[in-house]
């Protein structure tokens, strides 16, 4: 729970379970669900597994770089994290491209110490002013053909105008996009 390189001997409680490690394969892994989400969402439940960590009955804060630090709520190996509200997720701008990569980090309650991280992605959905754009997002993209609007959410797509999602429909669209 120290998060760094010492002798066996200089770890505290090293005889605990997972608390001192000499093979990668016994490495902190960290995987979150889902792995990205839109700028426009806020406050999402996320899912983080974790894999050979220590006990974390002294409980773990998730941390997203500067932007917000909250509690995590652990429940065996997976801890759930609440992405950030709406006033702390990054502003993504034509300029830097569609997305943006933060670390997530989990830090102990109980040393005060990042132990594992991972990578989230916020994507921007809006920047993609074209059909083909849109849809050929890795994201969850959808091209509001009408309004020729890009968005993550297909509902704010009127019923009538329907929407675009797959590269293979574009053609009915070519002339709009």
């Amino acid at each position: 729970m120290f998060g760094r390189c010492t002798r066996k001997e200089k770890c505290e409680r090293s005889a605990e379970p997972r608390r001192f490690t000499w093979d990668i394969k016994q490495c902190v892994r960290l995987s979150v669900h889902p792995s990205n989400i839109s700028v426009s969402q806020f406050s999402v439940t996320l899912i983080l597994e974790a894999h050979n960590v220590p006990e974390l009955s002294a409980g773990v804060n998730c941390t997203f770089e500067d932007l917000a630090e909250m509690d995590g709520l652990v429940e065996g190996n997976r801890i759930k994290c609440s992405s950030p509200a709406e006033k702390e997720v990054p502003r993504i701008i034509v300029d830097n491209g569609d997305h943006q990569i933060v670390q997530l980090y989990l830090k102990s309650k109980e040393t005060g110490l990042v132990f594992a991280n991972t990578s989230f992605v916020f994507y921007n959905c809006s920047v993609h002013k074209s059909c083909l754009s849109c849809v050929r997002s890795p994201y969850q993209c959808h091209w509001c053909k009408y309004r020729h609007d890009c968005t993550h959410d297909p509902r704010t797509c009127s019923f009538q105008e329907g929407r675009v999602k797959k590269p293979e429909v574009i053609s009915e669209v070519r002339g709009q996009g």
